[in-house]
């Protein structure tokens, strides 16, 4: 696990990596989906193993783990316990130092906070619920993630 603490961020990402904070409610979307296309799906995939890089505090980490072991999600332990380790495995750990207090739902603070503190690496908020958040440019749906690592994988000049 590695925390921005102890960590120097790249100034400037490698141009196909996506340095994203990945909202629960995406997660939870993708592991019950039906349909292996959706958007929730290919995020996660990438938070996995591809070109996103999870950003993560332990406070999300424990809200990941909470919300995904709700029984009427139906998601098996070990699966649940995989995916959550894959992600630390992956991701960078993020412990801001300021944590903002003027949202509706006060947990959604700490996870808007992730972004925020990492945006010197161009990071994003990915979430489904984003009117829970401030109208800013680094809040952004499933779709508009997937959407922009479609244009992170085109050649350039295209």
């Amino acid at each position: 696990m590695i925390s921005t603490r102890r960590l120097l961020l790249p100034e400037r990402p490698e141009s196909d990596t996506v340095y994203a904070v990945i909202d629960t409610n995406v997660i939870v979307s993708a592991m019950i989906a039906h349909d292996d296309s959706s958007p929730t799906v290919r995020v996660l995939e990438e938070a996995l193993g591809g070109q996103i890089v999870p950003l993560f505090s332990q406070y999300l980490v424990d809200e990941y783990k909470t919300v995904l072991s709700r029984e009427r999600f139906s998601i098996p332990k070990g699966l649940m316990s995989n995916v959550v380790a894959a992600i630390v495995s992956r991701g960078l750990r993020v412990e801001p130092d300021h944590i903002g207090t003027c949202f509706e739902d006060p947990k959604d603070a700490p996870i808007f906070a992730i972004a925020t503190e990492t945006r010197n690496i161009g990071s994003y908020l990915i979430t489904g619920n984003i009117k829970h958040y401030p109208p800013v440019d680094y809040v952004i749906t499933p779709r508009m993630a997937s959407e922009l690592l479609d244009s992170e994988n085109k050649p350039d000049g295209l």
